[in-house]
């Protein structure tokens, strides 16, 4: 099993990616969405990665509209973990969660919860998945992307 560091060092780079949206609560805005993701070192700065993804959302009802997110992932270096940040203008922003030792992470986001799990199959894998369960009084979907090296 990959240490969460070797987990960090294998994701710079660009990755493409698909993403499969259930919404439980509006189903006619599940879909997927396709594209690629940048996890890019930041300049002068250790143990950051700026991420960086664009891609295209396709809704079940059949409407198409561009989408992109940002974020950031820093090695602590002091516990040990894998850490994601909001991207606030460009820059690091707030923290989002820190990734425990089982790759998974959960945030309130108002009074919605959202839980991250990270799957990495093996060592030498080229490829990833994020899986998101959003519960709530506002929103309750999953989100899987699958994301694979280029």
């Amino acid at each position: 099993m990959l240490t969460s560091y070797e987990i960090f060092r294998k994701l710079p780079g660009i990755w493409a990616f698909s993403r499969t949206l259930v919404n439980f609560q509006e189903p006619q805005s599940s879909g997927t969405v396709t594209g690629l993701a940048e996890f890019r070192a930041v300049p002068g700065v250790q143990d950051l990665l700026h991420y960086f993804e664009k891609g295209t959302f396709v809704t079940e009802a059949g409407a198409k509209f561009p989408i992109q997110r940002e974020y950031f992932f820093e090695f602590n270096e002091k516990n040990r973990n894998i850490e994601k940040y909001y991207a606030t203008d460009g820059a690091k922003g707030g923290l989002l969660y820190a990734l425990s030792a089982n790759l998974t992470g959960e945030h309130l986001c108002g009074e919605d919860t959202y839980k991250a799990n990270y799957q990495f199959p093996s060592d030498d894998s080229k490829e990833f998945t994020l899986t998101y369960e959003v519960t709530g009084p506002i929103k309750n979907y999953t989100s899987k992307t699958r994301y694979t090296c280029t």
